[in-house]
């Protein structure tokens, strides 16, 4: 079973529960370390995509908001995630990713962010 599914044109990755990305079929390894889940997610998809798609190399995370959007709800609330990119330009975007899960959140956050930059090339 996949946790995460991200298409990016014709290239499909995947993040399975055993912690490893499915490019195209083919598996990379999604075990990276980093200062925390986040971090750690971003480092796996960026060296999995890289040689697909090398502009990746150019950005990087320089802010990661979290707000509760429906604090009521107690743990089960959902999370509103902000994320800033910058690229080696100097251009900076941020995408938000909700979802009760801040994984899911985050990694709602970094796919919109990833599909932007290579969008805007």
């Amino acid at each position: 079973m996949d946790i995460c599914q991200l298409n990016i044109g014709a290239t499909e990755i995947r993040l399975k529960h055993n912690d490893n990305l499915e490019v195209d079929g083919k598996e990379a390894d999604g075990i990276k370390d980093g200062d925390g889940p986040v971090d750690a997610l971003y480092k796996a998809v960026s060296a999995a995509l890289v040689p697909f798609y090398p502009v990746i190399e150019e950005i990087h995370l320089t802010d990661y908001k979290v707000r509760v959007v429906n604090p009521q709800d107690g743990t089960a609330a959902k999370v509103r995630v902000f994320i800033q990119f910058q690229d080696k330009a100097g251009n900076a975007w941020t995408t938000v990713g909700v979802d009760e899960n801040i994984i899911e959140a985050s990694w709602r956050a970094l796919v919109d962010a990833i599909e932007y930059k290579l969008l805007k090339n």
